[in-house]
């Protein structure tokens, strides 16, 4: 409404409303920080460091897949030959177990692109290389298998190798960009946080000082105003501002004042009027009354 003044009550839930908003947006803004702290701890270690240990794992099946051929050409007994096949065929197994989950993870671009070349030299390492070396071991052929381990085994495991490792590399890169994002919204929101609270600091020392100053100065007033009244000067009278608790103090005080005046003006006329009678009546009864001496004489 136009003219309308905001009474103490209203200033002061206001500056007590102000306060708790800035809290709730505080308050908030910190949960949503923890909630993507805790989203980026989750992505790093789901999609980052799980894929890092699996494909380290994948790494180190292939280099024993690798040494088990050439330290089974060293010692090529049948017995030997089937404890290494058998060996290999576990890390076949556990390398396709653990590259199936691997993809079921989220993947970049980069990385969807690192993976399917590393499935096509996988492909090449066991369909080119390994099988066949195992073939022709368990054929008893061993200058077969060595000529297979050095012209198809041996480039294949370092291709296979290589794109693992840059996938690995990836795992590394990516996590270090999350990292980056992580801290880049920490320190947004730690000083989006330190703006409000200096904001809401500042906001309330205002409020609390304007409402303070203007109790403090209405109550200063109206303790002068009652100290002249006390000393009797009955003239005074205090400025009327806005429509709040305080005006209306003031204005009763006012009011009183006025009061006061007019009763002390009643009792000046009669005191004056009451007066007046009283000295006629002495002057008329008085014996040396300049009335009875001319009312004696003749005319």
């Amino acid at each position: 409404m136009k003219g309308m003044t905001l009474t103490i009550r209203m200033r002061l839930y206001l500056m007590v409303s102000l306060a708790l908003l800035f809290m709730i947006i505080v308050g908030v803004m910190g949960l949503r920080g923890m909630m993507q702290a805790d989203e980026g701890l989750r992505t790093v270690y789901e999609d980052r460091l799980v894929p890092t240990g699996q494909i380290s794992g994948i790494i180190e099946r292939l280099m024993d897949d690798r040494i088990q051929l050439v330290t089974v050409l060293r010692d090529p007994t049948p017995a030997n030959i089937q404890a290494r096949a058998r060996t290999i065929d576990e890390n076949t197994v556990e390398i396709n177990r653990t590259w199936n989950t691997f993809m079921e993870t989220y993947l970049t671009p980069r990385e969807r692109e690192l993976a399917e070349a590393f499935t096509r030299e996988r492909e090449g390492f066991l369909n080119n290389g390994m099988k066949p070396a195992v073939q022709a071991l368990e054929n008893g052929n061993l200058e077969e298998a060595a000529r297979i381990l050095e012209n198809e085994v041996e480039p294949r495991y370092r291709n296979t190798r290589a794109v693992a490792q840059d996938l690995l590399n990836l795992q590394l890169e990516v996590a270090d960009e999350v990292y980056n994002d992580a801290v880049a919204h920490y320190i947004w929101t730690r000083n989006v946080t330190l703006a409000l609270l200096i904001a809401a600091v500042l906001i309330s020392l205002f409020t609390s000082y304007l409402v303070v100053r203007r109790i403090t100065g209405v109550v200063t007033e109206l303790e002068e105003a009652s100290a002249s009244m006390a000393n009797g000067d009955l003239t005074v009278s205090l400025l009327e501002v806005g429509n709040d608790e305080l005006t209306r103090v003031t204005r009763s005080f006012n009011h009183m004042a006025r009061g006061f005046r007019e009763i002390i003006g009643q009792v000046t006329v009669g005191c004056h009027t009451t007066g007046s009678c009283i000295r006629g009546a002495f002057r008329r009864h008085h014996p040396d009354h300049p009335g009875r001496e001319a009312a004696a004489k003749p005319d």
